[in-house]
């Protein structure tokens, strides 16, 4: 009983610690997702501006308890641009700041997701 104790404790103890990293990175990913698409929908508001924009994607950034994440948009002057044009907004973050346990285990990495959208009115 104790030697099966032995050899199964440290591979039950890798699986429920490797599971729990890799539900920190999805769900990381998902919170960039969910940011990127926040921003763009803000994005396209015809009196829209970048510090709406970038205080969008904060917010949801905040509230999904995500760390030093980035966020890019473009073409920078997405305002004046004309309908018809893409606006994409870009989210990123380390995943070595935003994981649950080892905070080494996805090394320097970064998880990246953007949002896509076109606008309709000038």
């Amino acid at each position: 009983m104790v030697v099966e104790l032995a050899i199964s404790l440290p591979l039950l103890l890798l699986v429920m610690f490797s599971t729990l990293e890799i539900c920190s990175a999805i769900k990381l990913r998902q919170s960039l997702a969910i940011a990127a698409y926040e921003g763009a929908l803000v994005a396209v508001v015809p009196a829209a501006s970048s510090d709406d924009v970038q205080s969008a994607c904060q917010f949801v950034l905040v509230d999904r308890g995500v760390n030093s994440g980035l966020i890019s948009i473009e073409p920078a002057g997405f305002a004046t641009a004309p309908a018809g044009s893409q606006i994409r907004i870009a989210v990123s973050a380390p995943r070595h700041e935003n994981c649950v346990l080892f905070g080494g285990l996805f090394g320097a990495a970064t998880t990246v997701s953007q949002a896509v959208f076109i606008k309709e009115f000038d």
